[in-house]
């Protein structure tokens, strides 16, 4: 099983031994399926980093990528997302 947790800081201060790294990257996964993303108050850039996790997990896990690879990819995912969401036909506005 997957599981994808988004934390305040201080709760990944309270939960994790590796919280530093944590907080550095701004999300972690775990070799057991779980995978911690650090709240943001920008919600797009929250999706990136979840998104980003869960798909570098999965190349890595299930897929035999090496973690250059599947990082590299996950970064292309982001790209990506700017693209769709640009041309969404709905209007997403971050306040």
């Amino acid at each position: 099983m997957t599981t994808v947790r988004v934390l305040t800081p201080q709760e990944v201060k309270k939960n994790y031994q590796n919280w530093e790294e944590i907080l550095e990257e701004e999300g972690w996964w775990f070799g057991n399926g779980e995978i911690v993303v650090v709240e943001k108050d920008d919600k797009i850039e929250e999706l990136k980093t979840i998104l980003h996790e869960v798909f570098e997990f999965y190349l890595e896990v299930y897929f035999g990528f090496k973690h250059e690879e599947a990082h590299g990819l996950a970064l292309k995912l982001e790209d990506a997302i700017d693209i769709f969401l640009t041309k969404c036909d709905r209007k997403i506005y971050i306040t």
